[in-house]
């Protein structure tokens, strides 16, 4: 099994943990939010979302192409 089989489902589960608690606190925030609190949340949404697509996938290449022995 090489270190990509290994590090995927890894990061599905992170990410689905991640997409699940995001969703249970939109609804929270969404139901009984100030709107002031609203625009708090979608901005740490877009900050996740950014973290996710521009954080993870350098820390997957770093992952599966540094040399195993350093």
């Amino acid at each position: 099994m090489s270190r990509a089989d290994k590090l995927i489902p890894k990061l599905m589960r992170i990410n689905l943990a991640i997409a699940i608690l995001l969703l249970i606190s939109a609804i929270i925030v969404f139901s009984s939010g100030t709107q002031a609190t609203q625009a708090y949340f979608i901005q740490c949404v877009g900050f996740t979302i950014m973290g996710m697509f521009a954080i993870e996938p350098m820390a997957i290449i770093l992952y599966l192409y540094w040399p195993k022995g350093e």
